[in-house]
């Protein structure tokens, strides 16, 4: 068996041909094996039941309402599979395996040995930074020789990680399928997902957190602003403990590996930086009490109640004597005077009833301390200090997220004004406390919404110049989505991110994605993400012009929406509702999940004339859904049926992993090289090809199923 490989330009048309219908059987193969693992699991989630009990009963509960036929089709699924001679056999099968197997081990391992060249000279260019700011802390040119050298470098390994996906369609599935694993497993812990703009964002705030420079982020209601400063805030605590625990480890390692080149040496730095990151953040999710209160954030909800001493340090009086006398010494001749008068008193308290007892006890003891503080009159008290979020952070090192932080008076926002301004190492007076000296890693963030012309916000106000002149404001928006197009045309798909959230939430841990009538599901989810960001832009300000429809009077609607919007909050709970069971389409959950709670009549109207122009509500299905005038009264469910209402579940269908990357991402680039193979058989019209896809069922791994996937991640890190 060659193990050359061959230009595609240089092979015989009906070989290529026969090539092609390969890669088109093993796609084929692959999505009954996808299946056939989805049906399994779904039937054997109840091994999750570890007590043998609970499990015995939940078989008998279930076998009144799977049917024999349910069982027989679990048999055939596990009898699917391929025989082993069969694939061993077939010379060109696995040799295109082979190809495609190490194109994609390639591809991830050269994107990783990238990633750990990156975050290397991202670590030293900071490194640099800080050395010219410590001995010239006023400079503003940080242009010199090993900066510039190392921002071309990055800015090179960045255009290298662009390339690479391009090399060949394996490389492209690869890196781009384990991303979209990533969005998957951060759905299901409940994550932050972080797409690129979310990266952007968090790459800033990181900047300004790293440099101690005060932060303000603001945007609309239902964005994630909020998640956003506290997730970025816990990853730059790991990332700067994480460097020092690298440093460390890296010199020790560099001192008997003198001798490796410089790429080695990188990768290594890079290899142990990422398993300490991996560490705390294993740590963290675990619930590891020291990792937790090492990488949490200081946090202060703002509101017009905040006071300096919310933010610094809060005073009060602490009673520590009495008459001279710690408080316990008190305590003490109290209970021996209440114990005398209990012996001198103990025959007539006998002859009492329980009752009168109490009350002649409460009574006396009441009078003994009443006596008892009449013979002591002096107080001895002293004031206590309590170090609040931004006194703490400030001397610990710690970034400070302040949420709705333009609620507070901005008569308290100024004395922060002091503390913004003064960098790591410089000292500063805390009101109410001394002067300290700010450690390194100290910053604050603060989050909260804008009141326009178009919403406004209950109790926010503008900033105090000069407070906002110290801050680096800008705006986190709601995730990008095109309103233009269908699913299968995207012009720019990977843009698309709210549709990329919305199809990790769905989708399967192996990035399949199952779902009824799937193709006109896909659609759906798409017009629903369209949807999303058409209120978006209109809650925002931000819309372009309008395509509402006229109401039923001939008004016509202004795009303006006071109160709701189907940010990815609402979008989540649509899902959930529809995700739920084959009980309802998408359109009853759009309903129940966001349309029935709004509470503003014209916002509701507004959103409903959206949902007709994207293909929801339609008549044909039962929906009568009238654009009401401005002014009018909210909508209730039945004022949209025109028939009751009943769901008829529909066959679920299959996309595989690789489908859904080009979906997600794009067509994949054509493959130049197969295998070169002399074939051992006329090529013909009429040739049989059931020869080379025998062996599809042990192909299972190129295409990344769940278990291929995590083999995938573990073989580069």
């Amino acid at each position: 068996m060659s193990n050359k490989s061959i230009h595609k330009d240089a092979l015989g048309s009906d070989e290529l041909q026969l090539w092609r219908s390969i890669e088109d059987q093993i796609e084929a193969q692959n999505k009954k094996l996808i299946e056939a693992k989805l049906a399994r699991k779904s039937l054997n989630y109840i091994e999750t039941v570890k007590n043998p009990e609970d499990r015995e009963a939940w078989d008998l509960l279930r076998a009144l309402y799977l049917t024999g036929d349910d069982h027989r089709e679990v048999r055939e699924i596990k009898d699917v599979g391929v025989d082993n001679a069969a694939y061993h056999q077939d010379s060109q099968a696995d040799q295109l395996g082979k190809m495609i197997q190490g194109n994609m081990l390639a591809a991830a391992r050269a994107d990783k040995k990238l990633k750990n060249k990156l975050v290397f000279a991202e670590i030293m260019l900071d490194k640099e930074r800080k050395l010219i700011l410590k001995k010239y802390p006023r400079t503003l040119n940080l242009r010199v020789e090993p900066t510039n050298s190392l921002v071309q470098e990055i800015l090179e390994t960045q255009d290298q990680r662009s390339e690479l996906k391009k090399t060949n369609p394996d490389a492209y599935f690869a890196i781009n399928a384990l991303e979209y694993r990533n969005y998957i497993e951060e759905v299901q812990k409940g994550n932050l997902v972080q797409t690129a703009h979310v990266k952007i964002c968090k790459a800033r705030m990181l900047t300004n957190m790293n440099e101690g420079q005060a932060t303000f982020i603001h945007g609309h209601l239902g964005g994630g602003k909020t998640e956003l400063a506290i997730v970025t805030a816990k990853e730059y605590l790991m990332h700067k403990h994480a460097v020092q625990a690298a440093d460390q480890a890296f010199v020790k390692w560099l001192k008997n590996n003198q001798n490796k080149t410089k790429e080695e040496k990188v990768n290594k730095y890079g290899n142990i930086y990422y398993h300490q990151v991996q560490e705390y953040k294993k740590a963290f999710e675990s619930g590891d009490p020291e990792a937790v209160e090492k990488f949490t954030p200081l946090f202060i909800s703002g509101s017009r109640n905040t006071s300096t001493q919310d933010l610094f340090i809060e005073k009060g009086l602490k009673l520590t004597k009495y008459d001279n006398k710690p408080i316990l010494e008190h305590m003490e001749d109290l209970n021996r005077e209440y114990g005398a008068w209990q012996e001198e008193n103990h025959r007539a308290l006998s002859k009492m009833s329980d009752k009168l007892r109490r009350q002649t006890e409460k009574a006396a003891a009441r009078k003994i301390l009443e006596i008892y503080k009449l013979k002591n009159q002096a107080f001895g008290t002293e004031i206590e200090k309590i170090e609040k979020e931004i006194y703490r952070g400030a001397k610990e090192g710690r970034p400070v997220i302040i949420d709705e932080i333009n609620t507070i008076p901005n008569a308290v926002l100024i004395s922060l004004n002091d503390v913004i301004q003064s960098s790591p190492g410089q000292t500063t007076y805390i009101p109410g406390g001394d002067r300290i000296v700010i450690a390194d890693g100290f910053s604050i963030t603060g989050t909260g919404n804008l009141s326009s012309n178009f919403v406004g916000y209950s109790g926010t106000h503008d900033f105090n110049e000069a407070f906002a002149s110290r801050l680096d404001i800008f705006e986190y928006d709601y995730l990008p989505q095109t309103d233009e197009g269908n699913w299968d045309n995207q012009t720019d798909p990977e843009k698309n991110e709210l549709f990329h959230i919305m199809i990790a939430v769905l989708a399967d841990r192996s990035g399949a994605l199952k779902l009824p009538e799937i193709d006109r599901s896909i659609d759906k989810l798409f017009k629903l993400a369209q949807l999303a960001r058409t209120t978006q832009d209109v809650f925002s300000g931000k819309w372009k012009d309008s395509q509402a429809q006229a109401t039923s009077s001939g008004d016509a609607l202004e795009p303006r929406l006071e109160r709701s919007v189907l940010s990815i909050r609402n979008v989540l709970r649509v899902l959930k509702q529809w995700n739920a069971g084959q009980e309802k389409d998408l359109d009853k959950a759009l309903w129940e999940g966001f349309l029935s709670s709004i509470t503003n009549p014209d916002d509701q109207s507004y959103i409903f004339s959206q949902a007709l122009r994207f293909g929801f509500f339609q008549k044909n299905e039962g929906w009568n859904v009238q654009v009401k005038p401005v002014g009018s009264t909210l909508t209730g469910f039945d004022e949209i049926r025109s028939t009751e209402y009943r769901y008829r579940s529909k066959p679920e269908e299959i996309k595989t992993p690789r489908e859904m990357i080009e979906i997600l991402y794009g067509p994949m680039p054509a493959r130049q090289i197969y295998p070169e193979i002399t074939f051992d058989e006329p090529m013909g019209e009429k040739i049989e090809m059931d020869r080379y896809a025998d062996f599809a069922g042990k192909m299972e791994e190129l295409h990344l199923t769940e278990k291929a996937l995590e083999k995938l991640s573990k073989d580069i890190s």
